[in-house]
């Protein structure tokens, strides 16, 4: 019940922010222009668009389905596809993205999947599509610096800067349990003095939570060649999601710039936007 409540506030707040996002982008657009630039779009690039959004979802599936299979758990693609989606869609709607994957994991213990095995699959595929999204970034970047201007500068720095603590953060917790350890107690003394009592609290949950990296470690060290294939199909998903503006764009009746040029400027913006923290 305290899901679904949850799940209707993080809707109702995606709402409110979809309609404040769309008033100050268009309120001084006179909305019969904006049904015509619509009207005038080409079908054949947007279901072209559809097909890429589709297959980004096809292929994170079978990139967890890829895993669970190393690990020795089948489970039909279908309703793998079914869990990619559904993380996808509470993703979306919380804060920072933080949302889909605790969703995903309780939806996969109500199929039987062990929470133990479904937490270090998603595990590694977060930390192999975080990987994609820094190589991407690193790309984007020098394809279109142009691009990085202004505010778009600042919110990319910022975007980049948080990658790379995630990613370093993913490492250390995967390859030195023991350092991790530290820094979690370091942490904790300081919310202590702060009297900071929820993060106190939740120190035993912490601990438990760094086995789950230890055992990321493990698995990375024994299925090399997985986690490897596992980036690359990262890689494969996220350029489907990139070109997607692409396509876009070309519906709209503008061709200046080619597929390389735009896909670039969009990985530019998606580490700017990717971790401020709104739905």
């Amino acid at each position: 019940m305290n899901t679904f409540k949850a799940t209707i506030k993080n809707i109702i707040f995606f709402v409110l922010l979809l309609a404040i996002t769309i008033y100050v982008v268009y309120n001084k657009e006179d909305v019969c222009d904006i049904m015509a630039i619509i009207s005038d779009t080409n079908p054949l690039f947007l279901i072209v668009g559809f097909l890429f959004m589709f297959l980004f979802f096809c292929i994170q599936a079978v990139n967890v389905k890829k895993l669970f299979f190393s690990l020795g758990v089948y489970i039909p693609y279908l309703k793998v596809l079914k869990f990619t989606l559904i993380e996808f869609f509470f993703s979306a709607i919380t804060p920072a993205s933080t949302g889909g994957q605790p969703v995903e994991i309780y939806y996969m213990s109500k199929e039987g999947i062990p929470v133990s095995k479904s937490t270090l699959v998603l595990l590694i595929q977060i930390c192999s599509y975080q990987f994609a999204v820094l190589f991407f970034t690193i790309i984007g970047a020098c394809i279109m610096p142009e691009t990085i201007t202004g505010i778009v500068k600042y919110f990319f720095i910022y975007g980049v800067i948080m990658n790379i603590i995630v990613i370093v953060a993913m490492l250390v917790c995967i390859f030195s349990t023991k350092t991790a350890a530290k820094i979690v107690n370091f942490f904790i003394r300081i919310a202590e003095l702060l009297h900071l009592k929820s993060i106190v609290n939740r120190k035993d949950n912490i601990i438990k939570g760094l086995k789950k990296y230890k055992a990321g470690s493990d698995y990375i060290k024994e299925h090399k060649a997985e986690f490897f294939k596992s980036m690359i199909r990262a890689c494969c998903q996220l350029s489907c999601h990139f070109v997607i503006t692409y396509f876009v764009y070309r519906a709209l009746g503008l061709h200046k710039y080619g597929i390389i040029a735009i896909s670039s400027m969009q990985t530019i913006f998606y580490a700017a936007s990717g971790c401020v923290p709104l739905p």
